[in-house]
């Protein structure tokens, strides 16, 4: 006997259905779009004869250019804003960049600081207990030779 029967759930036949159940699919996958334009041509409604391009012809783009300047007309901060040129808002962005790079580094070394302070507490305190167990060591030398 080549293999016992007690192989569970997976045996020849269950991987055999697999391999049938995805191979149908596959194939179903595969098909479906050529029966589905073909169904679809068939159908029993017919073209709709309208044209639907005159009904929505394209917006004037003087008209949205027009109400994208009147929106901050009242505000001055925005009114500002929208005055702006390219160069002067690609300066304003790398400043703001460069000020949130130069704050992450304050945050990133007054925690690189924070660890070396406490590594050098307990290194101090490593140190402590690595005298005390030399000490503890020699005392207990010592109680053993008095015996």
């Amino acid at each position: 006997m080549a293999h016992p029967p007690d192989h569970g759930f997976c045996t020849n036949g269950v991987v055999r259905l697999v391999f049938v159940l995805v191979a149908v699919c596959l194939v179903g996958y595969t098909i479906r779009p050529s029966l589905h334009w073909s169904l679809k041509e068939k159908g029993s409604c017919p073209q709709c004869p309208c044209d639907c391009s005159k009904y929505f012809d394209p917006i004037p783009v003087d008209i949205i250019n027009s109400s994208f300047s009147d929106c901050g007309k009242h505000e001055p901060e925005v009114k500002e804003e929208m005055e702006k040129d390219i160069i002067a808002l690609m300066s304003e962005e790398l400043s703001l960049q460069h000020t949130v790079a130069n704050e992450t580094l304050q945050r990133t070394d007054a925690l690189l600081m924070g660890a070396r302070r406490v590594s050098l507490h307990y290194q101090k305190r490593q140190k402590n207990a690595m005298q005390e167990l030399k000490h503890a060591k020699k005392q207990g030398r010592g109680l053993k030779q008095n015996l």
